[in-house]
């Protein structure tokens, strides 16, 4: 599993990789962004925590 990890970090400084990271990145944080403001996900409760 191990290998694995260091594969993909590797994998992620390749200069034909970023810009892919770089897209893949504003979405991710396009849905977190939708999902708190459109769904009401911005605020919790906490069940359970004295």
């Amino acid at each position: 599993m191990r290998k694995t990890i260091e594969e993909a970090d590797h994998l992620r400084h390749h200069q034909d990789v970023k810009p892919i990271f770089a897209i893949r990145k504003e979405t991710i944080e396009r849905v977190f962004g939708d999902a708190k403001e459109k769904h009401g996900m911005r605020w919790i409760t906490l069940k359970g925590i004295s």
